[in-house]
């Protein structure tokens, strides 16, 4: 995250014309996005302090991709385009993990 940020910081002066030029509205997404993504890694790294074994089980687990399936299923304009195959493994590799990170945790 540091050398990412080091590199963002030297990049700056190549846009920094087009960022005055663009309203702020643009950026709040990304910003909230950042905002989430930096709370998630210290949340991560403080679990990953108290308990490396379930914290890993727990954050590798697929809600990611049951989010996408169930937000697809409301809204089909999303939906990626494979065959049928490709979604069956998909779910059944989501419910693999949650049975397996559900048996490490007794």
């Amino acid at each position: 995250m540091i050398i990412a940020q080091g590199l963002f910081i030297v990049t700056v002066p190549l846009f920094w014309k087009d960022l005055q030029t663009t309203h702020v509205r643009k950026y709040s997404g990304l910003f909230l996005m950042s905002l989430a993504s930096a709370g998630g890694t210290l949340a991560a790294n403080q679990a990953y302090a108290s308990n490396v074994g379930i914290s890993s089980v727990i954050l590798s687990l697929p809600f990611s991709m049951i989010i996408t399936i169930v937000i697809s299923v409301i809204n089909p304009k999303i939906l990626e385009h494979h065959t049928a195959k490709i979604y069956i493994i998909r779910s059944v590799s989501a419910v693999i993990m949650l049975i397996s990170a559900l048996q490490l945790s007794r």
